[in-house]
């Protein structure tokens, strides 16, 4: 009974679930991980400059 319910419009809706499938939301999908990635990659480079510098500052105590 649910299945038919989900898979078939109701009688005198006329319509066609063709037309309201797209690939629009599958942007933001992709986007996301992509910004994400990008910050990750930021925020390492970042952190290397600031122990970089650190290490010039201390002559590399921490090692």
């Amino acid at each position: 009974m649910l299945n038919s319910y989900f898979t078939h419009e109701p009688a005198g809706w006329s319509i066609d679930p063709l037309d309201y499938q797209y690939a629009g939301g599958e942007i933001p999908t992709l986007d996301v991980p992509g910004t994400t990635a990008v910050q990750w990659i930021r925020s390492d480079q970042r952190d290397a400059r600031r122990r970089d510098g650190q290490a010039d500052r201390d002559g590399d105590a921490e090692l």
